[in-house]
Protein backbone atom coordinates (compact mmCIF):
# COMPACT_ATOMS: atom_id res chain seq x y z
CA UNK A 1 0.00 0.00 0.00
CA UNK A 2 1.19 3.38 -0.69
CA UNK A 3 -0.09 6.59 -0.41
CA UNK A 4 1.23 10.52 0.54
CA UNK A 5 5.10 8.61 0.92
CA UNK A 6 3.69 6.55 3.86
CA UNK A 7 4.43 2.59 2.66
CA UNK A 8 3.26 -0.56 4.56
CA UNK A 9 4.33 -3.98 3.82
CA UNK A 10 3.02 -6.79 6.39
CA UNK A 11 6.02 -9.22 4.91
CA UNK A 12 9.33 -7.57 4.71
CA UNK A 13 10.82 -9.66 8.35
CA UNK A 14 10.42 -13.22 8.08
CA UNK A 15 8.28 -14.89 10.30
CA UNK A 16 10.99 -16.63 12.80
CA UNK A 17 12.61 -12.98 12.81
CA UNK A 18 9.46 -11.49 13.92
CA UNK A 19 8.46 -14.35 16.57
CA UNK A 20 12.06 -13.73 17.70
CA UNK A 21 11.75 -9.77 18.32
CA UNK A 22 8.31 -10.27 19.73
CA UNK A 23 10.28 -12.54 22.45
CA UNK A 24 13.17 -10.74 23.42
CA UNK A 25 13.36 -7.02 21.89
CA UNK A 26 10.31 -5.65 24.37
CA UNK A 27 12.83 -6.87 27.00
CA UNK A 28 15.76 -4.44 26.31
CA UNK A 29 16.80 -1.53 28.83
CA UNK A 30 14.97 1.28 28.27
CA UNK A 31 15.04 5.00 29.55
CA UNK A 32 12.06 7.30 30.40
CA UNK A 33 11.97 10.49 27.05
CA UNK A 34 9.16 12.01 24.92
CA UNK A 35 6.39 11.05 27.33
CA UNK A 36 6.98 7.35 26.68
CA UNK A 37 10.06 4.84 27.24
CA UNK A 38 12.71 4.50 24.67
CA UNK A 39 16.27 3.38 23.44
CA UNK A 40 18.92 4.45 21.35
CA UNK A 41 22.27 3.17 20.41
CA UNK A 42 24.80 5.78 19.89
CA UNK A 43 26.82 3.10 18.56
CA UNK A 44 25.49 1.17 15.95
CA UNK A 45 27.91 -2.06 16.56
CA UNK A 46 25.97 -2.17 19.87
CA UNK A 47 22.75 -3.14 18.62
CA UNK A 48 20.82 -6.02 20.03
CA UNK A 49 21.36 -9.12 16.53
CA UNK A 50 17.69 -8.97 16.16
CA UNK A 51 17.69 -5.04 15.62
CA UNK A 52 20.42 -5.61 12.77
CA UNK A 53 19.04 -8.62 11.33
CA UNK A 54 15.50 -6.86 10.96
CA UNK A 55 17.41 -3.72 9.32
CA UNK A 56 19.05 -6.24 7.01
CA UNK A 57 16.01 -8.08 5.85
CA UNK A 58 14.40 -4.84 5.04
CA UNK A 59 17.53 -3.14 3.41
CA UNK A 60 17.68 -6.80 1.40
CA UNK A 61 13.99 -5.32 0.27
CA UNK A 62 14.68 -1.55 -0.38
CA UNK A 63 13.81 -2.03 -4.30
CA UNK A 64 10.61 -3.30 -3.38
CA UNK A 65 10.34 0.00 -0.82
CA UNK A 66 11.72 1.83 -3.82
CA UNK A 67 9.45 1.33 -6.41
CA UNK A 68 6.31 2.00 -4.46
CA UNK A 69 6.94 5.72 -5.10
CA UNK A 70 8.30 6.87 -8.79
CA UNK A 71 10.42 9.64 -7.25
CA UNK A 72 12.63 7.66 -5.79
CA UNK A 73 13.73 6.48 -9.27
CA UNK A 74 17.73 5.41 -8.86
CA UNK A 75 18.14 6.48 -5.31
CA UNK A 76 21.44 4.77 -3.88
CA UNK A 77 22.15 2.45 -1.05
CA UNK A 78 20.33 2.79 2.31
CA UNK A 79 22.86 4.38 5.26
CA UNK A 80 21.43 3.69 8.63
CA UNK A 81 21.59 6.68 10.64
CA UNK A 82 20.03 5.58 14.10
CA UNK A 83 17.73 3.03 15.76
CA UNK A 84 15.31 3.82 18.70
CA UNK A 85 13.03 1.22 20.41
CA UNK A 86 9.70 2.83 22.03
CA UNK A 87 7.55 1.37 24.27
CA UNK A 88 4.67 3.14 25.67
CA UNK A 89 1.45 2.66 27.57
CA UNK A 90 -1.84 3.65 28.29
CA UNK A 91 -0.88 6.65 30.68
CA UNK A 92 2.92 7.01 28.93
CA UNK A 93 3.00 7.55 25.55
CA UNK A 94 4.16 9.86 22.48
CA UNK A 95 2.56 13.34 21.23
CA UNK A 96 3.23 13.76 17.73
CA UNK A 97 6.92 13.96 16.42
CA UNK A 98 8.56 14.25 13.61
CA UNK A 99 11.91 12.79 13.38
CA UNK A 100 13.89 14.85 10.86
CA UNK A 101 12.78 19.09 10.84
CA UNK A 102 11.41 19.83 7.36
CA UNK A 103 14.52 22.99 7.32
CA UNK A 104 18.21 22.99 5.97
CA UNK A 105 20.45 25.69 5.65
CA UNK A 106 21.25 27.54 2.82
CA UNK A 107 24.04 29.05 1.71
CA UNK A 108 24.31 32.14 3.82
CA UNK A 109 23.34 29.79 6.95
CA UNK A 110 19.72 30.89 6.91
CA UNK A 111 17.08 28.37 8.43
CA UNK A 112 14.98 27.68 5.13
CA UNK A 113 12.18 24.82 4.34
CA UNK A 114 13.70 21.87 2.11
CA UNK A 115 12.42 19.25 0.23
CA UNK A 116 14.63 16.98 1.26
CA UNK A 117 14.10 14.25 3.87
CA UNK A 118 15.86 11.11 5.33
CA UNK A 119 13.56 8.08 6.06
CA UNK A 120 12.05 6.16 8.74
CA UNK A 121 11.32 2.55 8.66
CA UNK A 122 8.91 1.47 11.95
CA UNK A 123 8.53 -1.67 12.90
CA UNK A 124 5.03 -3.11 15.00
CA UNK A 125 6.33 -5.85 17.22
CA UNK A 126 3.63 -5.77 19.77
CA UNK A 127 0.29 -3.92 20.86
CA UNK A 128 -2.78 -3.31 19.26
CA UNK A 129 -2.83 0.61 18.19
CA UNK A 130 -1.91 1.67 14.96
CA UNK A 131 -0.36 5.26 14.21
CA UNK A 132 -1.32 8.65 12.89
CA UNK A 133 -0.15 11.00 9.75
CA UNK A 134 -0.83 14.73 10.47
CA UNK A 135 -0.02 17.17 7.89
CA UNK A 136 2.19 20.05 9.12
CA UNK A 137 -0.49 21.87 10.88
CA UNK A 138 -0.31 19.11 13.28
CA UNK A 139 -4.35 18.84 13.70
CA UNK A 140 -5.64 17.23 10.40
CA UNK A 141 -5.01 13.41 10.54
CA UNK A 142 -3.83 12.48 6.37
CA UNK A 143 -3.54 8.96 7.45
CA UNK A 144 -4.18 6.27 9.86
CA UNK A 145 -2.09 2.41 9.61
CA UNK A 146 -3.77 -0.02 11.93
CA UNK A 147 -1.49 -2.14 14.23
CA UNK A 148 -0.35 -5.99 13.19
CA UNK A 149 2.71 -7.17 14.66
CA UNK A 150 5.68 -7.41 12.11
CA UNK A 151 4.10 -4.56 10.42
CA UNK A 152 6.52 -2.67 8.50
CA UNK A 153 5.54 1.51 7.80
CA UNK A 154 7.82 3.25 6.07
CA UNK A 155 7.29 7.36 5.59
CA UNK A 156 9.73 10.83 5.44
CA UNK A 157 11.12 11.39 8.60
CA UNK A 158 9.63 14.76 8.51
CA UNK A 159 5.92 13.66 8.22
CA UNK A 160 4.39 14.35 11.71
CA UNK A 161 3.12 11.10 13.63
CA UNK A 162 1.88 9.79 16.60
CA UNK A 163 1.71 6.34 18.39
CA UNK A 164 -1.51 6.02 19.29
CA UNK A 165 -2.57 4.98 22.78
CA UNK A 166 -2.79 1.66 23.78
CA UNK A 167 -6.05 -0.10 23.70
CA UNK A 168 -6.21 -3.10 25.40
CA UNK A 169 -2.80 -4.32 25.17
CA UNK A 170 -0.07 -2.64 27.34
CA UNK A 171 3.00 -1.49 26.70
CA UNK A 172 3.40 -1.17 22.84
CA UNK A 173 6.61 -1.95 21.62
CA UNK A 174 8.13 -0.67 18.17
CA UNK A 175 11.47 0.28 16.37
CA UNK A 176 12.28 2.96 14.56
CA UNK A 177 15.20 3.32 11.94
CA UNK A 178 16.26 6.65 10.88
CA UNK A 179 18.39 6.12 7.15
CA UNK A 180 18.95 8.28 3.93
CA UNK A 181 19.67 6.96 0.96
CA UNK A 182 15.87 7.85 -0.75
CA UNK A 183 14.57 11.35 -0.87
CA UNK A 184 11.10 12.59 -1.17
Amino acid sequence: MSSNNIIVFDDIVPDWLREQSEAVLPHQPITFGQKGFMSTWPNLNDLPWELKAIWCAFNYRRDDVKSKIPLFGKAGNLNLLNVQTNMSTQEHHPDIVAMDEPYDVDGTGKMVYSQKSNWVFYYMIQGDSGMEFYHRDGKTIFETVEFKPGRVVTFPARTLHKELEPKDLSPRFSVSYLFSGLYA
